[in-house]
């Protein structure tokens, strides 16, 4: 699954949503412990990719993925792409705990919204 996010025929390279230090470790290096990667995906329409990185060679952190720093406030059915794209659920953010030195990557699928009638 992660493959055919690295084969994706939109061939967009992912950006930086956002990152950040623990205290602990501002004083000790200038890179960040953790960084949250994002791009888009071209199927389904307006799906995405986004991979929660722990940079921070010690310790496990919980990252936050929101959303909203896709610049959308859709919310998304999030696949775990290193769980065989296991359903997560829909969400407007997800938070893991991430192992020191590894990684995290889901696919966020659009969800149409359903009206009860």
């Amino acid at each position: 699954h992660a493959i055919s996010v690295s084969q994706d025929p939109l061939g967009r390279q992912a950006v930086v949503l956002a990152n950040g230090s623990l205290p602990s470790s501002v004083t000790r290096h200038p890179k960040p412990d953790w960084q949250v990667f994002g791009r888009p995906l071209a199927s389904p329409e307006g799906s995405f990719a986004i991979a929660l990185l722990n940079r921070n060679n010690s310790i496990a952190i919980e990252i936050t993925a929101d959303f909203s720093d896709l610049g959308t406030n859709a919310s998304f059915r999030v696949l775990d792409l290193w769980d065989g794209a296991r359903d997560l659920g829909v969400h407007k953010s997800i938070t893991a705990n991430v192992s020191f030195s590894s990684a995290k990557m889901y696919k966020l699928v659009p969800v149409t919204p359903s009206f009860v009638v």
